[in-house]
This record gives structure tokens, C-alpha cells and sequence, in this order.
């Protein structure tokens, strides 16, 4: 019920994970509503995932509960379980909407980013507030925490920049291809050579054998960014 679309590459040899915590800058988040809790726990400890919220148990807030997991490669995701299910019928599945939220070091510079380069109506955030529940479903007790938040243009897809307690020491995560537990965003962008400018006037540099982009038999391009994050971006053109 989004306009996520999710890949699983797989590359020959035996590269390091990437070590990253939450809070490290660049690391990536999906949070998932979800109709029953349960199911994810299951494939959580049936498939090689592992929990972040202390002893699995999930923290409640209100009429919801909150989870935080790990997939096998290190991606971390965030499961919501309303006791009250959304009125869905056209959806088929446990997971009835998703949001792309990752880690940086200050939400509102990243939202400008996102709205200079690539267009985004971006809500900025002023003041940190406390939070408890994610705070303890994170295992970190209250956290001080704020949100920069948008939709990608085009789609129903919400983005949300995160900016955690300076005092959580941080440090921004080192990942790249082919590294497992590296993460990327795909933006499909119409005019290719205007996006890659803007990006690179907004801070983002090229990833390691980026340049020039690649070229596809078809006319498309597609060139593989980082931003002032660590987060990689894959611009794809589109005609």
C-alpha cells in the first residue's frame, strides 16, 4: 500500500557487514504498520533476523505497539501493530503502509538537501522533544530525538530525516557497495543531468567509479551518489 519498492542484491565474495547503530548517520530504517505483530516476530525468529527492543517484547503506547528489529543483513525495521487494523479492503497482506526513514546529523540541513536537489516539499523540525517509547524500544531509555519529514515527489511515499541526542555519540556510518547491510535510495528524476548538478551544488559527491554514469543500451543513465549523510542515492532516468 506504498510506493516502496525493495531489492535484495547479492554480489560474490565475502566483504565486511556494515556496523551501524540507529542513530549512526546514514542508517537506514523501514517502519512498517503492520495488522498483526505476531506474524513479523515469528519471521523474525524463523529467518535470522534479530530484535533491537530489548527481549522482544513489544513497548506500547496508547492503542499501539511498538517494535524494533533487524533483518539478517543488518537492516533495521521498525514494526507498528494499531489494536484498532486500518479499513483496507484493496489490501492484500500483513503490511498496510510503509515510510523510508533514516539517520542524519541534522534533520533540517538534510530536508534542504532533499527539497535543493530533488524538489521535496519538506516540513522542518525546531525543537527536540522526548521520547519514551521509541527511546525504550530502542533500548536506549527516554531519547531526545526530532523528525524532518516528506513525501517523495510523485508518490505516496513518506521520507523521514532523523536526528538523534548528539550526546549518543553518533558516528556516521561507513558503507558501500558491495558491502552487505549497505543501504540505497533509488529516485527515478526525468531530467538526469539537472538532478546530478543540483545534487552535487546541495553536497552530495559521487560514490567511487561514478564517473562518468553508467549508460544503458536503452538511453537511461544512472550514477550513484552519497550525501552529506553517507547516504547513498542511485539517480535513474526516466523518459
Amino acid at each position: 500500500n506504498s510506493n516502496l519498492g525493495l531489492e535484495f542484491f547479492q554480489w560474490e565474495g565475502n566483504p565486511p557487514s556494515v556496523q551501524k547503530r540507529v542513530f549512526d548517520p546514514g542508517a537506514v530504517m523501514l517502519v512498517l504498520q503492520v495488522r498483526r505483530l505476531e506474524a513479523c516476530i515469528d519471521a523474525v525468529t524463523q529467518h535470522g533476523g534479530s530484535f533491537v527492543t530489548p527481549n522482544g517484547e513489544p513497548v506500547r503506547s496508547g492503542n499501539r505497539r511498538v517494535l524494533i528489529v533487524r533483518d539478517p543483513d543488518g537492516l533495521f525495521i521498525e514494526l507498528i501493530n494499531s489494536d484498532q487494523s486500518p479499513e483496507t479492503p484493496d489490501v492484500v497482506g500483513n503490511v498496510v503502509a510503509a515510510t523510508f526513514r533514516y539517520t542524519a546529523v541534522d534533520a533540517n540541513r538534510t530536508a534542504r538537501f532533499f527539497k535543493d536537489a530533488f524538489g521535496f516539499n519538506v516540513n522542518e523540525v525546531r525543537d527536540f522533544t522526548d521520547d519514551p517509547v521509541l527511546g525504550k524500544a530502542m533500548g536506549l531509555g527516554t531519547l531526545l530525538q526530532r523528525w524532518a519529514g516528506t513525501t517523495v515527489p510523485g508518490s505516496n511515499l513518506a521520507v523521514q530525516f532523523a536526528e538523534y541526542d548528539s550526546k549518543l555519540g553518533g558516528k556516521k556510518v561507513d558503507q558501500g557497495l558491495p558491502r552487505p547491510g549497505s543501504a540505497m535510495l533509488r529516485l527515478k528524476v526525468r531530467d538526469f543531468d539537472v538532478s546530478l548538478a543540483k545534487a552535487k551544488a546541495a553536497g552530495a559527491i559521487l560514490a567511487p567509479g561514478n564517473d562518468p554514469p553508467v549508460a544503458y543500451p536503452v538511453g537511461r543513465r544512472l550514477v550513484v551518489l552519497t550525501n552529506p549523510d553517507g547516504l547513498q542515492l542511485q539517480l535513474y532516468e526516466v523518459h
